[in-house]
């Protein structure tokens, strides 16, 4: 076995195992986002409350600020580096000189938490899919290369050398290994 064909072995087990990776992201994906959603609606539907009983300003002035922190975990399979998890933490809300006049902007205000959380969770499922998939588009490339040029390189070289003559008998018959070949199939 060549190289290029040991190659190809290492690049196809590569290609099972982020093809397998990239099923479990895609899923992630898709479950997280619709968290998000769902975690979005809920948000716009309290904010919305919150509006039409304290007005815009209301809701401008119960938020204090403050900023979440992100903290992303990598990983690294197969030679790709793909967020795995990220931990979001909020701080909690600071006690400010408006005090909200309704219960919908605290419930706004949880449901933003959540919100956050959750877009924080699909941001990582679908970075790490997208780093996947692009991974097994290159992983697929060069496959694809090492089949349709190195490994049919490799036969039609050994081609030509079972056409070379390796030596010559009497009467000038010309000896190849592929004569070789078929003469033991032949006499057999």
């Amino acid at each position: 076995r060549t190289v290029a064909e040991r190659g190809a072995d290492l690049l196809e087990r590569k290609l099972r195992i982020l093809l397998a990776e990239e099923q479990d992201y895609a899923l992630l994906a898709d479950r997280t986002r619709q968290e998000w959603d769902d975690a979005m609606r809920e948000l716009e539907t309290w904010m919305l409350r919150s509006a039409l009983i304290s007005g815009a300003r209301g809701a401008r002035l119960a938020g204090d600020g403050a900023h979440c922190e992100v903290e992303v975990t990598w990983q690294l399979t197969m030679g790709v580096r793909y967020p795995s998890s990220a931990t979001c933490a909020i701080p909690e809300p600071m006690p400010c000189a408006f005090i909200p006049d309704n219960t919908a902007l605290h419930l706004a205000a949880s449901a933003a938490r959540r919100a956050v959380r959750a877009g924080v969770d699909h941001a990582v499922a679908k970075a790490a899919h997208d780093a996947i998939v692009a991974e097994i588009g290159s992983t697929r490339r060069q496959l694809r290369a090492l089949r349709d040029r190195w490994i049919p390189l490799r036969l039609v070289r050994l081609v030509r050398r079972a056409r070379r003559p390796v030596f010559q008998r009497g009467r000038g018959i010309r000896v190849t290994p592929a004569s070789i070949a078929l003469g033991a199939l032949f006499t057999a």
